[in-house]
């Protein structure tokens, strides 16, 4: 075993004070003196060496648990990244999840409605449709029945020869009017057709002496060229009336073709939103198993770091206490020599 520096030093400043001693009381001759001195010096090299040595060796083990505490250090800061990070992470996946469940819950809601509603719809569009449909073939008819009256000839020879089929028509016309009016006055109708219809009558009086009924008519009809006028007339508010059963077919489709549209829509959002959830809730138990797993890590990072640090807290008192007397030997017999 190597002897302790502060004996080294005290060996060597005894060495040094008994050759002063030796050397003042014996006289030797020069070359005495020059070998002492030699050896002295060689006495002095070794120390030195040896000092410097250990001065080397303290230094490494100095940085050795330096180093072994800053690995450890780094260590536990990573475990408790990993660790704080799975548990942020869970809290906020849960907490995404939770609202994300409350969002699909009312979306499944709406969703059911509109199913409801969609339903509902389908089954009425071909009754509605139908109705509509009907409106249109009336007004159809009543156009190909105004198409079917004539003026009315009021000479003897032309009554005789030409029987009058008008009162018939108007009749047909009549009744035409009261069932599409009917049909437009019901839930479904449309109150612009109920308005062309008291048009269509209106015309259709107009036409005959007021004192003559739409049913019967007297010797006193309207001649060939008024009849033509009110038919045109007749035709032409008809003939607008005609759009209005097209026109509400066709927003009765595109009703029901957009909700069926809204209920697609909605159950693509559903199945987006189904899928976040469950990444979201995926998301949450990874972090907590990581969170879990890397607390047992972390504890044991810990317990290495309050170690090592332990350790080169002490080392590091150690070497600072040691290494201060060290180099003050060195710096002695540097002085010395």
């Amino acid at each position: 075993s190597r002897a302790p520096h502060w004996q080294m030093l005290a060996s060597a400043e005894q060495f040094t004070t008994q050759l002063d001693h030796d050397t003042m009381t014996q006289l030797p001759t020069s070359s005495k003196l020059c070998e002492k001195k030699e050896i002295i010096i060689a006495k002095f090299d070794a120390l030195l060496k040896r000092l410097m040595r250990d001065d080397q060796t303290l230094n490494i083990t100095d940085l050795t648990t330096e180093k072994e505490y800053e690995d450890a250090m780094h260590a536990w800061l990573d475990t408790e990244s990993v660790y704080r990070l799975a548990i942020q992470t869970h809290k906020e996946s849960h907490e995404a999840a939770s609202f994300a469940l409350k969002k699909l819950a009312v979306e499944i809601q709406v969703n059911k409605m509109t199913k409801a509603k969609v339903a509902k719809v389908v089954m009425e569009y071909p009754i509605k449709k139908a109705e509509i449909d009907g409106e249109r073939e009336m007004i159809l008819e009543l156009i190909k029945l105004v198409e079917e009256l004539t003026g009315r000839d009021n000479s003897e020879d032309t009554q005789a020869e030409t029987p009058d089929n008008s009162g018939y028509t108007l009749s047909a016309i009549q009744a035409k009017l009261a069932a599409l009016g009917k049909a437009a006055g019901g839930a479904n109708g449309s109150a612009k057709l109920q308005q062309g219809l008291k048009v269509v009558e209106a015309k259709m009086m107009a036409t005959y002496d007021s004192d003559t009924s739409i049913n019967t008519l007297t010797k006193l009809g309207p001649s060939p060229e008024e009849m033509e006028a009110t038919k045109n007339e007749v035709k032409k508010v008809l003939l607008e009336l005609l759009q209005d059963p097209d026109f509400r077919a066709f927003m009765l489709k595109m009703g029901m073709m957009d909700l069926l549209a809204s209920l697609t829509q909605e159950k693509g959002v559903l199945q987006n939103d189904e899928e976040v959830v469950a990444d979201l809730e995926d998301k949450a138990d990874k972090a907590d198993h990581t969170a879990k797993s890397t607390d047992l890590e972390r504890g044991s990072a810990a317990g290495t770091k309050t170690t090592k640090e332990e350790e080169y807290r002490d080392e590091h008192e150690a070497f600072s206490t040691t290494s201060s007397t060290l180099l003050r030997e060195i710096l002695i017999i540097k002085q010395i020599k």
